[in-house]
């Protein structure tokens, strides 16, 4: 090979060279910084108030292999919220221009009393070069409904609960002891709650319901429905219907209502207890009955605090005498001053003999 080959060769060499480090240098000084974006997803809760908060699933999965948040399996990324509120699915980064779409779903829970919002939003990330010069990357995202055209502003999933109700029909029971009535009478019972705004039977007025009782037997004060979980508390007892013969109960109960609720069910607890705080079965009220007794008596009135006139005394030993017992007096005086007179003549007359 001679000397012209040789220097040919060589500027040949030269230029390819130059060519890659040209290449090499743009690249380096062209390549921009990855541009991220973060997903959120909301959850709200409509219809009833649940006592506790349920924990919701929700799902960003990538189409066609679309970069994904750190902690992602095989193309998905769960993320979770307790009850109302809203989280992030993670930084998903992107280092070149594209289009790249995901769909956000929420999984369906098992707790019955929910209604699971079947919403699947299809999220589409467009990354661009932001100018010209291709240094600067950035992201768009765009929301919709799927099946859908118009644009969301935000991934929000909203499940309807409503919880059962539970009713509690609470009986009072009538009891006759003693002697056997000729005829049955009527008795009452009120069951009042204990705040205004506790649930009530249909029919009350206040926070009282009454119910009447004819003879021994039970009663019912009708049903009491429940919404919502919670200690609803009550006082029963009985109206003195001041018939003649009956001696009345003067028990007076407080019955106490637990609700409960599990997934949605309610569950309700009934306690009664008496005035002393002793456990009792049931509302039961026992009058004791005499045949032939006296009326019930009437309370006697409470004395005013006008002061009332003393009394006549009508003994002899005060205030003037009057009438034939006045002049026995005074025969008695004027009989004992003549024989004073005459024993005080008689003396006078001894002493002048002698």
């Amino acid at each position: 090979m001679n000397v012209k080959h040789k220097m040919l060769m060589m500027k040949t060499i030269l230029l390819l060279l130059t060519l890659i480090m040209s290449v090499v240098s743009f690249n380096t000084a062209y390549a921009a910084d990855p541009v991220s974006v973060n997903i959120p997803v909301y959850k709200a809760i409509t219809g009833d108030k649940p006592v506790e908060n349920e924990t919701f699933r929700f799902r960003l999965t990538a189409i066609d292999g679309a970069p994904m948040p750190a902690g992602s399996v095989n193309g998905v990324k769960t993320v979770t919220i307790s009850g109302t509120g809203n989280t992030t699915f993670g930084a998903i980064s992107y280092m070149s221009p594209g289009y790249y779409s995901y769909t956000i779903s929420e999984d369906a829970g098992g707790n019955a009393a929910y209604t699971y919002d079947k919403t699947v939003y299809e999220l589409s990330v467009q990354v661009t070069w932001k100018n010209e010069a291709g240094d600067e990357l950035q992201a768009v995202m765009s929301l919709v409904k799927q099946g859908g055209t118009d644009k969301q502003e935000r991934a929000i999933f909203v499940n309807d609960y409503a919880c059962s109700s539970v009713i509690v029909d609470p009986p009072v029971k009538k009891v006759i002891s003693g002697d056997r009535p000729s005829e049955d009478s009527v008795f009452t019972f009120y069951l009042k709650a204990d705040h205004i705004t506790y649930p009530m039977p249909a029919g009350s007025v206040n926070g009282v319901k009454g119910v009447n009782v004819t003879g021994a037997g039970t009663g019912d004060f009708g049903d009491i429905t429940y919404t919502k979980a919670g200690v609803y508390t009550y006082t029963v007892y009985e109206k003195d219907g001041h018939v003649n013969g009956y001696a009345y109960d003067t028990t007076v109960y407080s019955m106490k209502v637990t609700v409960s609720e599990e997934n949605g069910s309610l569950n309700a607890v009934r306690e009664i207890h008496d005035q002393n705080g002793a456990l009792a079965s049931e509302l039961a009220f026992t009058n004791r009955y005499s045949a032939g007794a006296a009326p019930t008596p009437t309370a006697t009135p409470v004395p005013s605090a006008t002061a009332t006139p003393a009394p006549t005394n009508t003994g002899k030993a005060d205030g003037p005498k009057t009438g034939d017992e006045s002049m026995d007096y005074i025969w008695w005086i004027l009989l004992g001053a003549a024989v004073i007179g005459i024993c005080t003549a008689l003396w006078l007359k001894q002493k002048q003999r002698r």
